[in-house]
């Protein structure tokens, strides 16, 4: 019987061009948690965007948030593996003054911008509204960081900003306008091998759903491995089972 389940977002709860989950979601996963099974998201996105996006039902599920770099439930950290704060700190700085390009900096539960386009700035507020401090300098931060962000990159900068980047990053996201570097340690299937041995849940009490090359550790940490019929890679070789419908998959294992 499966105790956890594991769901990506992007790609495997939220479709383009929604933005919302659907409340028949929040139904399903609030049954799950009546039933004693445990519901985590694992997801690039930072807490502050997944807190909002799962609002109805976040006091009853375990967040892995920035690709698995942070474990946050009922607002606290449970897990975390940030950079090193002097590495990615001058990292940043470096990049906006040889470039000027916008930054985000994401903390555990608070981001960091540096930019002065009225645009970004408005972007920065509807994504996260208070959750995101406007600051003119990195030495601004005392804060742990997950993930850093840069907006505009030019092809030709993008190549200098990875000789730049901190040793033991990794570059985790470039689409969009927007180039996004992590932890080396920042992976999905870390942080949930962490939470399966801490609520002493194996991988065979463990259903897992995604649809990218960041969910593969994570599928990898499942015996009820599922991909999305859409998946933007190929990940047969990892998932077991294919779905077309988290929700209807659960409705077919639960209840």
């Amino acid at each position: 019987m499966y105790r956890l389940v594991v769901c990506d977002v992007d790609g495997t709860l939220l479709f383009a061009p929604e933005t919302k989950i659907a409340n028949s979601l929040f139904v399903r996963i609030n049954n799950l948690c009546n039933m004693g099974v445990e519901f985590a998201v694992a997801s690039g996105r930072t807490y502050h965007e997944l807190e909002k996006m799962f609002f109805p039902v976040y006091g009853r599920i375990t967040f892995l948030c920035n690709n698995g770099g942070v474990i946050i439930r009922n607002r606290r950290v449970m897990f975390q593996m940030p950079f090193d704060r002097l590495d990615v700190l001058t990292f940043a700085q470096k990049v906006r003054d040889e470039f000027g390009v916008n930054v985000i900096l994401y903390g555990a539960k608070s981001s960091y911008y540096i930019g002065e386009d009225p645009a970004f700035i408005r972007k920065m507020h509807d994504l996260y509204g208070t959750d995101a401090v406007q600051v003119a300098s990195v030495s601004e931060i005392d804060a742990d960081i997950f993930k850093v962000c840069f907006s505009g990159l030019t092809l030709q900068q993008k190549q200098y900003c990875s000789s730049w980047a901190p040793s033991g990053s990794y570059l985790g996201y470039d689409e969009h306008g927007f180039t996004e570097y992590l932890p080396m340690g920042a992976d999905k299937g870390v942080a949930l091998s962490f939470w399966q041995q801490k609520q002493r849940i194996s991988s065979a009490q463990t259903v897992a759903f995604g649809d990218n090359r960041n969910d593969v550790s994570m599928l990898r940490c499942a015996e009820g491995s599922y991909a999305m019929k859409n998946a933007k890679v190929d990940l047969s070789n990892v998932a077991k089972y294919t779905t077309e419908s988290v929700e209807k998959t659960l409705d077919d294992l639960f209840f």
